[in-house]
């Protein structure tokens, strides 16, 4: 009903190691000790195991332990903002554009009596008039095979027609 698993059951044991609880009298015995984890984690546990030797005080209870493995990984950012392209700037046309552009989005900040909200229009401001002037970076790929490859690959080439001209 809830989707859970009993951690005990999944792993063919002897009858010795399954058994958590014994009476005094030696011969009634009982699982009693129970892991249970959600079904989506079974394959997650590795191991189950009862420790007969462990003592816990003067209980009749024994140790019940299961090893769990966990591969966590890192969530990744859904928004990344693109990078801007800072050569742009070298450019004093550009320059003068990007200037301009800033100043005339500033106009309306004076009318905001919150700093928040004013902090907010600055800066979505000077990103979208930066944004509109300068533009973003274009990707850049790498190539996958360098230049010294490329070499080696024509000079092979090369020697490969020499040896087939020369028979």
């Amino acid at each position: 009903m809830h989707n859970l698993v009993i951690t005990n059951t999944l792993f063919q044991r002897k009858e010795v190691y399954k058994y958590t609880w014994y009476s005094n009298d030696g011969r009634t015995r009982n699982m009693l000790g129970y892991i249970i984890v959600s079904r989506r984690w079974r394959s997650s546990i590795t191991n189950f195991e009862t420790y007969r030797s462990a003592e816990l005080g003067s209980s009749d209870h024994r140790l019940v332990v299961s090893n769990l493995r966990l591969h966590l990984k890192a969530q990744k950012s859904d928004h990344r903002p693109p990078k801007l392209d800072l050569n742009n700037l070298a450019n004093s046309n550009t320059r003068q554009v990007n200037a301009v552009t800033i100043s005339n989005r500033f106009d309306c900040l004076g009318q905001i009596s919150e700093s928040e909200e004013a902090w907010r229009l600055f800066k979505d401001g000077v990103l979208l008039s930066v944004e509109s002037t300068i533009g973003h970076l274009k990707p850049r790929k790498k190539s996958w095979i360098s230049q010294e490859t490329l070499d080696a690959i024509e000079q092979r080439r090369k020697a490969r027609l020499a040896k087939d001209l020369v028979t």
